[in-house]
C-alpha cells in the first residue's frame, strides 16, 4: 500500500474491531424493558449485531479523526508507525513497555482502592465480563476511541483556541478526555446496578477519570501503544483480584 497513513488507519481499525467483535460474547448491556421490546422484533443474534453498530461507528470516526490530527498535535504511535512505514528509527520498546506496566499497575491500584470503599455492591454482571472482552474492547477499542480519537481532537481544538500547542493544552486534553471516558461508563453501570447511587457514581467517575488520565499521559509521553498496554495491564490486575 502506497499511502502509509491509510495503512496505519486500517491497522488501527482492525485492532479496534477485534474489541468491538468481542462484545458478541458479553451480556447485552440492556435494561430488561428495552431487551423485552427488542426481543419482540429481533432474534438474539440480531440484537447482538445491533449492539455492535454504535461502537463500530465511534471507532471508525476516531480512527479517521485521529489519523488526520495525531501528528499535527505531536502525538505518536512509535511501533505502529514503524510498521506502517511512517517512521524510520526503531522505537524504544523497553521504555514504552516499562512506562505502561507502571501506569497500568497504578491505575489498577487506584481502581481497587475506590472499589473497596465505595462500590462493593457493583453487581456480578460487570464482574462477569471475560478477560478477552476487557483486554480487547477496553485495552484496544476504548484507547483508540478515547485517546487516539477524542484526546487528539481535543488537543487540536484547544490548541487553536490557545494560539498554539502550549503545555497546558495537552494536560487539559488529558483530563477532559479522561472525564469523558468516565462518563461513558455511567450508562452501563446504571443498567447493571439498577440505579446510580452516589457511591457508585463516585467510583465510576473517580476511578475511570484517574485511570483515563494515566492512560492519556502515557499517550502524550510515550505513544498510543503504551496507553493500550497500560489499560490491558490494569485489567489483568483487576480481573485477577476480582475487584471489578
Amino acid at each position: 500500500m502506497k499511502n502509509p497513513k491509510i495503512k496505519l488507519a486500517l491497522l488501527l481499525w482492525a485492532m479496534g474491531m477485534a474489541g468491538v467483535l468481542s462484545l458478541w460474547t458479553a451480556p447485552p448491556p440492556l435494561d430488561p424493558q428495552t431487551e423485552a421490546i427488542l426481543k419482540q422484533l429481533y432474534s438474539d443474534e440480531q440484537i447482538r449485531l445491533l449492539i455492535l453498530v454504535n461502537p463500530t461507528l465511534m471507532l471508525t470516526l476516531a480512527v479517521v479523526m485521529g489519523v488526520i490530527g495525531y501528528d499535527r498535535a505531536g502525538y505518536s504511535l512509535p511501533l505502529l508507525e514503524k510498521w506502517a512505514g511512517l517512521r524510520k528509527e526503531m522505537a524504544h520498546v523497553k521504555r514504552i513497555v516499562s512506562a505502561a506496566l507502571v501506569g497500568g499497575a497504578l491505575a489498577a491500584l487506584i481502581t481497587a482502592i475506590l472499589y473497596r470503599f465505595t462500590a462493593e455492591g457493583l453487581p456480578e454482571a460487570d464482574r462477569a465480563l471475560s478477560l478477552p472482552v476487557r483486554l480487547l474492547y477496553g485495552g484496544l477499542t476504548e484507547e483508540i476511541i478515547m485517546r487516539f480519537g477524542a484526546m487528539t481532537v481535543m488537543t487540536v481544538l484547544l490548541a487553536k483556541a490557545a494560539g498554539g500547542y502550549k503545555p497546558w493544552v495537552y494536560h487539559a486534553a488529558v483530563w477532559i478526555s479522561a472525564f469523558l471516558f468516565a462518563i461513558g461508563h455511567l450508562p452501563a453501570a446504571s443498567r447493571w446496578a439498577g440505579e446510580l447511587t452516589p457511591d457508585l457514581i463516585f467510583y465510576v467517575l473517580g476511578g475511570n477519570t484517574l485511570a483515563g488520565a494515566i492512560f492519556g499521559l502515557l499517550y502524550y509521553r510515550y505513544g498510543l501503544e503504551s496507553a493500550i498496554l497500560a489499560h490491558m495491564t490494569a485489567h489483568v490486575f483487576l480481573f485477577g483480584l476480582r475487584y471489578i
